[in-house]
Parts: C-alpha cells; sequence; structure tokens
C-alpha cells in the first residue's frame, strides 16, 4: 500500500478530457501503465495524448459511451445475479433456520419425553422397591412364625416325650402293681 501510495505522489499529473487531473506513472509498456492507473483504453488514450481533435473526440466519446454502455449492462447483470444469489442464499438460510428450529424443537420434546419416562420409571423403581421390602418383611414376618411355630412344635415333642415316659412310668407301675397283686393273690391262694 505504501509503494502504491509513493507512486501515485510520484506519478505525472496529467488532465483528462473531462477536465479531471489524475497523476500517471509512465513505466514500463502502456497497456500495463493503463491497467495500473485504473484508467480504461480511451481514458488513457486521451490523457497520453491531449487529443484536441473534435473527429477524434467524438469518436473516442462514442467509443467510451459504448464501452460506459456495456460496463452499465455487464454491472446490472452481475447485481441481478447477486440479487439472485443473495435470494436464494437468504431461502437457504431461512430453510435452515426452520430445519434448526424443527430440530430444537424435537430435541425439547425428546427430552421432555425422556424426563417423563425418567420420572415414571422413577416412580415404578420407588414402587417396586417399597414392594420389594413389604415382601421382605413379610417373608421375615411368615419366617418368625415358621420359627415360632417350630419352637411351639419342639415344645409340644418335649411336653408329648415327658408324657409318654410318664404314661410309660405310670404302666410300668400299674404292670408292677398288678404283678404284686398277682403275686399276692397267688402267695394267699398257695397259703390256703
Amino acid at each position: 500500500m505504501e509503494r502504491h501510495l509513493r507512486a501515485v505522489i510520484k506519478g505525472v499529473p496529467t488532465k483528462l478530457a473531462s477536465g479531471d487531473e489524475v497523476r500517471m506513472i509512465w513505466s514500463g509498456d502502456l497497456g500495463t501503465a493503463r491497467v495500473r492507473n485504473g484508467l480504461n483504453r480511451i481514458a488513457a488514450i486521451t490523457a497520453e495524448q491531449g487529443i484536441k481533435s473534435s473527429e477524434e473526440v467524438k469518436k473516442l466519446k462514442g467509443e467510451l459511451e459504448k464501452q460506459i454502455k456495456v460496463n452499465v449492462e455487464a454491472i446490472l447483470e452481475q447485481d441481478a445475479k447477486i440479487t439472485a444469489y443473495s435470494v436464494h442464499m437468504q431461502g437457504l438460510m431461512d430453510k435452515q433456520a426452520a430445519v434448526m428450529t424443527e430440530m430444537q424443537s424435537q430435541h425439547a420434546s425428546a427430552m421432555e419425553d425422556l424426563h417423563k419416562q425418567m420420572a415414571a420409571s422413577e416412580v415404578a423403581h420407588t414402587t417396586h422397591t417399597a414392594d420389594l421390602h413389604k415382601q421382605m418383611a413379610d417373608t421375615d414376618a411368615q419366617h418368625a412364625a415358621a420359627m415360632d411355630d417350630l419352637r411351639k412344635f419342639g415344645d409340644l415333642f418335649n411336653f408329648m416325650n415327658a408324657v409318654t415316659a410318664e404314661m410309660i412310668e405310670q404302666r410300668n407301675a400299674v404292670k408292677a402293681s398288678v404283678l404284686a397283686i398277682k403275686e399276692l393273690k397267688d402267695g394267699q391262694a398257695g397259703s390256703d
């Protein structure tokens, strides 16, 4: 940029046919200089030669007007293309925004469903855990009742053993009494 500024300052001041003054840098071939100075062919020739002949000026002016018309048409064509491209890009951005909005909506809906499922799952888990604790408590109660019944059965068994032993003892006592009575009777009968 600095080089360009130095070049502009060093350029040769040149008046155009329009009256505008530009600084021309005359180096290398003329075509390169024209491009470097940003002039079209007609403006460059006018600046270079300082043409004053009305015939040449009219001819160059006609060429310049044709060139301007071509440039205007090219600019309008480019503007139409840019406008069409802008409309197309805006349409794409609108579609993208709609898709993103839809995706966000679907994501929010999916997250809401997930939270509902998690809440329902948590309720089911809590209920299942409570049922499991109740079943365990019921099982413990049944086990305690069974153990109590088993103790009662053991007590009953011991009681029955004691009763059986008592009955055997009484039976043995009765047998002994019967034998003693029989022996007494036999002993009395033998003494008669």
